[in-house]
């Protein structure tokens, strides 16, 4: 992946910033992260989701800020010296020591590759896990139609036909973006969707069943066959957005084109 991290002080400025260069080469090298084997060995990281997200948390909530606390300890330095040598009598400096200058961007040489390290993991949990995760959630959606199956979480319905499901001003509400029933309240979903479909599916049923036995008693068999398991619909065929059926996610009617009423102004979308 091509990093967005770039060297604060390329080799072509002046030798006092050669330090930065030189930590960044050296910790650069060093990392384990950034210079994971090709082929496996005993010292190999396992990139599995668990291990990406623990690395991930130690370099964005420890490594990284205290990195930062030390940047700023440093530059704090140089102000408490800029300071005496006003204090002294002389012009305020410009140019810092060059012990001080050194510890400085040796610091923010750290920042930077761990900066690196950081974005190459958040790519590779994005890329191995998160989109993979996110497109099979995609497909999963209503792919029964709307026939009612909640999923519990803490007592609590987390999931609709595989729909996302929060809390919006005390409301469970449906949250999954590329659900066309996206800012639907389950409740309504229940009633005005779900209620409808399932109905339909009964009398679809019932009419087979009637068939099927009109056909065994003419024939003494049937060809109709029926099965209890439930199968795959096209998405074209759910059922469109009920007619006075408020949106609870929709801002305007101007910013979104989704269906339903806009709670803000009070007219349907």
């Amino acid at each position: 992946m091509e990093t967005k991290i770039k060297r604060r002080y390329p080799a072509s400025r002046k030798a006092e910033y050669k330090p930065y260069n030189d930590k960044f080469d050296m910790l650069l090298i060093q990392s384990n992260i950034l210079n994971t084997d090709a082929v496996p060995s005993v010292h190999t990281i396992l990139w599995d989701k668990r291990t990406i997200e623990a690395f991930t948390n130690e370099l964005e909530n420890v490594t990284i800020p205290n990195l930062k606390s030390k940047l700023a300890e440093v530059i704090e330095k140089f102000e408490r010296y800029c300071t005496q040598r006003v204090n002294q009598g002389h012009a305020r400096p410009t140019l810092w020591p060059p012990a001080m200058l050194t510890e400085r961007v040796e610091i923010e040489a750290a920042i930077d590759v761990r900066g690196r390290e950081l974005e190459f993991l958040q790519d590779k949990l994005t890329k191995q896990y998160i989109e993979p995760e996110q497109a099979q959630e995609a497909q999963a959606i209503l792919a029964y139609g709307p026939r009612g199956h909640s999923q519990m979480r803490n007592n609590v319905c987390a999931y609709i036909d595989r729909q996302r499901v929060d809390m919006v001003d005390d409301n469970l509400v449906i949250v999954t973006e590329g659900s066309p029933y996206f800012g639907m309240l389950v409740a309504d979903y229940r009633e005005h969707v779900c209620k409808p479909w399932n109905a339909e599916l009964r009398r679809q049923m019932a009419e087979k069943e009637r068939l099927r036995a009109e056909e065994i008693k003419a024939k003494g068999h049937s060809d109709i066959s029926i099965s209890l398991n439930p199968r795959k619909v096209n998405p074209a065929s759910l059922p469109p957005w009920p007619d006075g059926v408020v949106n609870y996610l929709l801002v305007s009617t101007q910013e979104s084109d989704q269906p339903g009423t806009d709670l803000s102004s009070g007219t349907k979308g």
